[in-house]
């Protein structure tokens, strides 16, 4: 796979991961409709247990069957059939122990008369780890189209039930019984189920993909399963299941600790938890983008370890992430008065100020990934472990210190902290075990000169409070300064892999 076939891999990856997450949004207004802040605060919470207990159900194994089904001495079948019928085995095996606990685990969340939807959600979550590697296997095959009418489809259907269920079904039922469909409706719509349709439409929606997946998964054949290629794949994965729960950690605790230890009483915490939440989202658009990245570039990584130019690559290959995420950087906060409204309400515009220091935390992070290639093509997947668990202490114990001194500003900060920390470590530690030649001090010149733009935009702000259109102008040709010069700096390298 050439550079070239990674970016236009990025690209399709990224517009599917962007479609996706808009048409998630157009879901919000649906259910905020329909349903309580009490109701929805009951979806959230499910989520949120689902997105955990994903990292215990996948346990990286996919990270493991790149790593094995890219290797010349194993064949992608053997990684494929190993792994796929690791994660059934441990799947059903997660299923037994926690659906009974469903009471149990909906108690301990304090909604003990919804243990309904804790179940389903486990159930979600089953067929989620299962469609898991078939995912991985698209990836690795570099067939980022198909990957993404996969995705696409499955959240398209999951879309259009939600509609089917909360909307379309509640009003064939009012039209009265004397039509013919009313009692195959009152059949399949009850009332009382409430936001267990949503639910209900996500378990349908992913086992539409996995019946898209069934030619991979048809294929997997018991007799293939490798005793000995298991248990390195297993040794290699776990570490980077602590690094998962790290990365929850270092995402969602600050919100855990703003509405619970931030300045003022209960109501203004929580008014500061959604300002943060609201905000952080603008910086979505850099993570959006390493995710799409992420989807072609660990196949990638792995597939190119033995090349002559492997370590040219993967430094070349971190400088134009880093240029592409600066402008990302530049983009949002210089066009900040335009993005602002995609919050709509105006009392989310008080945590405007924090964007930026969260599109650079994104940054980090974005950075982070890339550079950790080291310790996956070296087997060293232990060092990702040390490095995360250093980030969530620093996670924790800062927003613990500031959080009740600066609310969700300190924790905007301790967010870039955490990740830059991240980001250092692995670099020095990364260059010891394997050294890569990352053009550093271009990429901190790129940066430093972003922030520079930033600056003056600030400044341009200032001065022309009530122009707009003078705003995005002027900001405008800050930007494409900063491309001009990028290209210039960049030219020969850019054709060199055209």
């Amino acid at each position: 796979m050439s550079l070239r076939k990674l970016a236009s891999d990025t690209i399709l990856y990224g517009i599917s991961s962007i479609l996706g997450r808009f048409i998630n949004v157009l879901l919000v207004p649906l259910h905020t409709a329909v349903f309580s802040e009490a109701e929805y605060g009951i979806l959230s919470d499910v989520f949120a247990l689902t997105a955990l207990l994903m990292v215990v159900f996948t346990y990286r194994m996919e990270v493991a069957y790149f790593r094995y089904g890219s290797d010349k001495g194993i064949t992608e079948k053997t990684a494929l059939n190993t792994s796929m019928l690791s994660i059934v085995a441990s799947t059903i095996i997660l299923a037994a122990i926690l659906l009974p606990l469903a009471p149990q685990i909906a108690a301990f969340s304090l909604q003990e008369e919804h243990s309904s939807f804790y179940a389903l959600a486990l159930v979600i979550l089953c067929v989620d780890a299962i469609n898991e590697i078939p995912f991985s296997r698209l990836r690795l095959q570099g067939r980022p189209i198909r990957f993404a009418v996969i995705r696409l489809s499955s959240i398209l259907l999951m879309f259009g039930l939600n509609y089917f269920f909360l909307k379309t079904c509640p009003y064939l039922l009012s039209l009265g019984s004397e039509y013919w469909f009313h009692s195959i409706i009152d059949s399949i719509y009850k009332p009382e189920f409430g936001i267990g349709y949503i639910l209900v439409a996500n378990l349908i929606g992913n086992l539409f993909a996995t019946l898209l997946h069934a030619p991979s998964l048809f294929s997997v054949r018991l007799s293939d399963f490798d005793k000995d290629l298991w248990k390195k794949m297993i040794r290699y994965a776990l570490p980077l299941v602590i690094v998962g729960f790290s990365y929850v950690i270092n995402e969602v605790f600050d919100r855990k600790m703003i509405i619970r230890i931030a300045p003022g009483n209960e109501l203004e915490r929580e008014i500061q938890n959604g300002i943060y939440g609201g905000v952080y989202k603008l910086a979505m658009l850099i993570a959006l983008f390493t995710q799409a990245f992420r989807y072609g570039a660990e196949p990638f990584f792995f597939k190119q370890k033995t090349a002559d130019n492997a370590k040219q690559l993967y430094a070349d290959i971190a400088k134009f992430f880093a240029i592409a995420a600066i402008l990302g950087f530049l983009t949002v906060s210089l066009y900040i008065d335009v993005f602002k409204h995609i919050l709509q309400k105006e009392e989310f515009w008080a945590g405007l100020h924090v964007v930026p220091i969260l599109l650079m935390a994104n940054l980090c992070i974005g950075l982070y990934y890339t550079l950790s290639v080291w310790f996956k093509i070296t087997d060293r997947t232990q060092w990702g472990a040390y490095i995360s668990v250093g980030g969530a202490v620093i996670t924790i114990t800062l927003n613990l210190i500031f959080i009740p001194l600066y609310s969700y500003t300190a924790a905007a900060w301790v967010t870039l902290i955490c990740y830059a920390s991240m980001l250092i470590a692995n670099y020095i530690i990364g260059q010891r075990f394997y050294p890569v030649p990352y053009q550093v001090g271009r990429i901190l010149t790129y940066i430093a000169l972003a922030v520079g733009l930033f600056f003056i935009g600030e400044w341009v702000r200032a001065t022309f409070v009530e122009d707009l259109f003078a705003i995005l102008g002027l900001n405008s040709l800050l930007i494409l300064s900063f491309i001009g010069l990028v290209f210039w700096r960049e030219k020969e390298s850019v054709r060199a892999y055209l």
